[in-house]
């Protein structure tokens, strides 16, 4: 596999590492069934293709061109751009950090996750 196409995957999987991250610690976890679960994964992962798009691609890109690519700044990445989400989604009423903490660590795992697959792409 490519880089390129290790980067692609890459892009797929990690909305999906954040999703069922995210899911562990909902409702639909604790008192839902397996199905309740599952869709709430896929909603999550729709709902994160978009931060994935604005957010990751970019900042993936500038940091191939910076040559910083690293397991640390893509979690680092990955914690601050999930807590930022999470910031704009409760906009309306004070932030509270233990309210960003869990969209933080989405973030932080599914960056991880992408760096792992994008490493394992080799050059042409």
């Amino acid at each position: 596999m490519t880089k390129q196409t290790a980067a692609w995957l890459g892009f797929l999987i990690a909305p999906l590492i954040s999703s069922v991250v995210l899911a562990l610690g909902s409702p639909a976890m604790t008192q839902g069934t397996a199905t309740g679960y599952l869709a709430t994964v896929a909603l999550f992962y729709v709902a994160s293709l978009v931060p994935t798009a604005m957010l990751a691609v970019p900042a993936f890109l500038l940091l191939l061109a910076l040559k910083l690519v690293r397991w640390w700044s893509t979690i680092g990445f990955g914690f601050v751009a999930g807590c930022g989400v999470s910031a704009l989604i409760q906009f309306s009423r004070p932030i509270v950090a233990s309210e960003l903490a869990p969209m933080g660590f989405a973030g932080a795992a599914a960056t991880l996750g992408f760096w792992i697959i994008w490493t394992s792409g080799k050059d042409q």
